[in-house]
């Protein structure tokens, strides 16, 4: 039999030339030759269609109901179907089952001047699912009142990590910081703990490079391990962070590649940077990235495929890190690592099927085989949040509560020496704790030598050390008989009358032992003078 030979029919051609790139590349060439330089009418003309054309995100036109008007040749590429099999077509024929009630109520509910952003899995013609991020807004045109949403889509890459390289590097913990960063180190989302460990708000830090809170070192080094993480591997380096208030703190940083393999281009980083000085508290909690002689701020460690770190400990002096059990044949030199280019000696862009869909995917909820929706999951997982903090608001109460109740019982103390329970102020006693009401307090204070001179200078018309003795004090071996016995020995020595030696040895300060001397007062200068009054009255003063 004959071979046949089956042509297109002309229309097929003639739809394709329409739908597909219809300006040659000289043409293309010759207008992007004049941008800037005066373009012609023909340029001008000629522009808009020429960059719809050969744009890389995918430009599609959907009415109100989801239906394909137009898209961009750029499909086939991300797609994988030419602009012929999607125009005319429901969004529900390409978009996954459990997507497709969001995205369309998304849709519908878009009004003039706002903008609509979706987030569904898109299936392509022959790859299977990806995920796909359309953003665009309601075009009404003028004059026939047609509504329809000019959208703008492209692959959206979403996280995927491996559960075992996590808890090689240590495992989570409570006091880290997650980051997602660019390629070159700029923050795309940070974690709301910054707020304790950095002392800095998430949304100021977005936009800004990891490299801007570090020294200059630490600038250096870090930017060694970026170009080890923009090859698809993990790293790990330690190096020091600066907080608002200008402190230099110690850090350790793991870098995950977000969506690509070993060889591989990520198109972003998830960041992993623990503070040393929150886990030297719990020395048991983590133990030591690598042993003491090796610890240094320029240590870095680079992973590689089929390595598998142990945990190790340290019994040297520092912050506890996260365990890899590195030793000194993990510290790689950075030399012969495959640099990144631009261009076609550049590595590939990763992509995320097979890391989705893997097991130990720690993201097992953005897999695009997974029959629930990703609005769904997000619900289940905030429900399960708000249980948790609920759960753990609810302890801390509890604890409150009991710690509450332990002072309480403390609340009818009375004093050790005079019983009172009504007070000002509770002072330290012999037993050091404030069991001593404020008289009781002041007077054990006085016979120790503990009063400032302040004190004793406010209280300078009151009792002497001797008279203090004959009060009943636990302290004061001798009773009120023998303080009796003491003050009428000196008047009989003396013939003064205890008042006028209490005045004298009360406005001598005591020397404190934390004050040093004090210096004398005037009264103790003037003793043994004559005509010094007994006593000064405040409103009249004295004549010369």
């Amino acid at each position: 039999m004959p071979r046949y030979i089956v042509n297109p029919a002309p229309e097929t051609q003639q739809n394709k030339s329409e739908l597909g790139q219809t300006v040659p590349r000289d043409d293309v060439s010759a207008i992007l030759a004049t941008f800037g330089t005066g373009e012609s009418e023909y340029a001008k003309r000629m522009w808009d269609k020429v960059l719809l054309e050969n744009t890389d995100d995918v430009i599609h036109v959907l009415s109100l109901k989801g239906l394909f008007q137009w898209i961009s040749p750029s499909a086939a590429k991300v797609l994988e179907y030419e602009p012929s099999e999607i125009i005319g077509t429901a969004l529900s024929s390409v978009c996954h089952p459990s997507d497709i009630v969001p995205v369309t109520r998304e849709l519908k509910d878009t009004s003039t001047g706002a903008s609509v952003n979706v987030v569904f899995r898109i299936r392509r013609k022959n790859s299977g699912y990806m995920w796909f991020e359309g953003h665009g807004s309601l075009y009404t045109e003028q004059g026939k009142g047609r509504k329809s949403i000019i959208m703008v889509g492209r692959e959206r890459p979403v996280y995927a990590l491996s559960k075992t390289d996590i808890l090689n590097a240590g495992g989570i913990g409570e006091n880290e910081l997650w980051t997602k960063m660019s390629t070159s180190g700029m923050f795309l989302f940070v974690s709301t703990n910054v707020r304790q460990l950095l002392d800095r708000q998430p949304d100021e830090l977005v936009g800004v490079s990891i490299q801007s809170l570090m020294r200059a070192d630490s600038k250096t080094e870090f930017g060694r391990i970026l170009e080890h993480a923009r090859t698809g591997k993990k790293a790990s380096v330690k190096h020091e962070m600066i907080n608002r208030r200008g402190q230099v703190l110690s850090a350790f940083t793991t870098l995950y590649p977000g969506d690509a393999t070993e060889g591989l281009k990520p198109t972003f980083i998830v960041a992993q940077t623990r503070l040393i000085k929150f886990s030297r508290g719990n020395q048991s909690a983590r133990p030591s990235i690598y042993p003491k002689m090796e610890r240094n701020s320029s240590d870095s460690m680079i992973s590689t495929s089929g390595q598998h770190l142990s945990a190790g400990t340290s019994q040297g002096a520092g912050g506890t890190t996260p365990a890899s059990g590195a030793s000194s044949s993990h510290f790689v030199n950075t030399d012969g690592a495959v640099a990144t280019y631009s261009g076609q000696n550049g590595l590939m862009i990763g992509h995320q099927d097979v890391s989705l869909a893997a097991e130990e995917n720690l993201f097992d909820e953005l897999r695009t085989t997974k029959s629930s929706s990703w609005q769904y999951e997000i619900r289940q997982l905030e429900k399960r949040n708000r249980m948790l903090a609920e759960e753990v608001q609810s302890l801390i109460a509890a604890k409150k509560k009991r710690k509450r109740r332990r002072n309480n019982g403390n609340a009818t103390k009375d004093c050790a020496n005079c019983h009172t329970k009504v007070t000002p102020e509770w002072r330290r006693g012999p037993s050091g704790q404030r069991d001593l009401c404020n008289s009781c307090g002041l007077r054990w204070a006085k016979l120790n030598g503990r009063v400032s001179p302040r004190t004793s200078s406010q209280h300078s018309g009151g009792m002497s050390d001797r008279a203090s003795k004959a009060s009943a004090s636990p302290r004061n071996p001798t009773g009120p008989s023998t303080a009796q016995s003491v003050m009428k020995g000196d008047l009989d020595r003396t013939g003064q009358s205890p008042l006028h030696n209490t005045t004298n040895a009360s406005a001598e300060p005591k020397e404190s032992p934390k004050a040093g001397k004090a210096p004398e007062s005037h009264a103790a200068n003037m003793e043994g003078a004559s005509g010094v009054p007994a006593k000064i009255e405040e409103d009249v003063e004295p004549a010369e």
